[in-house]
């Protein structure tokens, strides 16, 4: 890569980490240290970010879950049953 590949990638990188939310550019931040990252590995570290955690800026959390009569069938979600799995024909 010369110079201005380096550059543009730098800029591109600036301007991605701008667009972040703030959760998200903080753990960007905080993985770069004195270094960079390439468009590439911001996208996929803010993605990564954002699956793991709610609206709220907070991890996502699953207190509990549980799967019954297990088939041929995949499982469903039964909304009568509080959201828990169950095997639906």
């Amino acid at each position: 890569m010369n110079d201005f590949e380096r550059l543009f990638a730098l800029l591109i990188s600036d301007k991605l980490k701008s667009c972040l939310p703030a959760g998200a550019f903080n753990y960007v931040l905080s993985l770069e240290g004195n270094d960079w990252f390439d468009p590439r590995r911001i996208g996929e570290l803010a993605d990564k970010y954002v699956s793991n955690h709610t609206g709220a800026e907070k991890p996502k959390h699953v207190s509990s879950a549980y799967v019954t009569n297990i088939g041929s069938k995949s499982p469903k979600i039964n909304a009568k049953s509080g959201g828990r799995f169950e095997q639906t024909f």
